[in-house]
């Protein structure tokens, strides 16, 4: 795994380096709460994002409460230093982390390192007061963060992962969510299915244009995956018959 330090989550540059790529929060368009590998058209549609994303080189258009992600990141940096005085744990800012190949990743709130090293990570939530106590009286993972959590250690690798809810004024909930193999294999399998999607697809696009798609200024046009190398030039990114 590669782990990305340098940028910050939600800046122009974080967006970019996640687009095309399958991501922790999107993680519930390929597998089920319950551990199942997810069919149908809500599988195409996140394909489709995925592709767009790939083809512009960056992430597609969207509207965002700007205030609510201000306050949220706002809550979210008092939470860090509440969760380290919880637990002991010294945490990181960390803003992406990317699979081996690339093609997947994880925006882990924070992270617990050893050196350059990532050995643990946190998902911290600051959620609405009654949610904040829901999470406190049930005791357990949300069901809304199985995926993201799951995935999230499927990507890094890792055994373990916190997740850290915060609230001012209330009792923390803190919990360590084991790697849960059920998961694991039906990640392994979704997500080998839908690269294997992805790749013929992406073949077909560049049949259709005629070759890569220009960039657009926001990240450079992303190499193909599914042509035969002997046709490609990467110099000029012309594609022979």
């Amino acid at each position: 795994m590669k782990v990305h330090r340098n940028i910050e989550q939600n800046s122009a540059d974080w967006l970019i380096l996640r687009s095309g790529k399958i991501t922790a929060s999107n993680a519930d368009a390929l597998v089920t709460a319950t551990g199942k590998v997810s069919t149908g058209d809500g599988v195409k549609t996140f394909l489709m994002k995925v592709l767009a994303e790939a083809w512009i080189g960056g992430p597609l258009p969207a509207l965002q409460g700007i205030f609510d992600m201000e306050q949220g990141k706002m809550l979210e940096e008092s939470a860090k230093p509440a969760f380290t005085l919880h637990t002991g744990i010294a945490i990181e800012n960390v803003a992406f982390v990317e699979a081996d190949d690339g093609r997947a990743g994880c925006s882990p709130d924070a992270g617990i390192l050893d050196g350059e090293k990532l050995v643990g990570a946190v998902e911290i939530k600051c959620p609405r007061m009654e949610t904040h106590i829901r999470y406190l009286l049930d005791g357990t993972l949300p069901k809304d963060y199985v995926q993201q959590v799951q995935f999230s250690m499927f990507v890094t690798g890792l055994s373990k992962w916190h997740f850290f809810s915060y609230r001012w004024s209330f009792p923390n909930f803190h919990i360590v969510v084991e790697r849960d193999p059920v998961f694991q294999d039906a990640f392994t399998k979704a997500v080998g299915d839908f690269n294997r999607s992805f790749d013929s697809a992406w073949s077909r696009l560049l049949e259709i244009n005629g070759g890569p798609p220009k960039s657009r200024g926001l990240a450079p046009a992303p190499k193909p995956y599914a042509i035969n190398p002997e046709n490609y030039s990467e110099k000029t990114g012309d594609i022979t018959p």
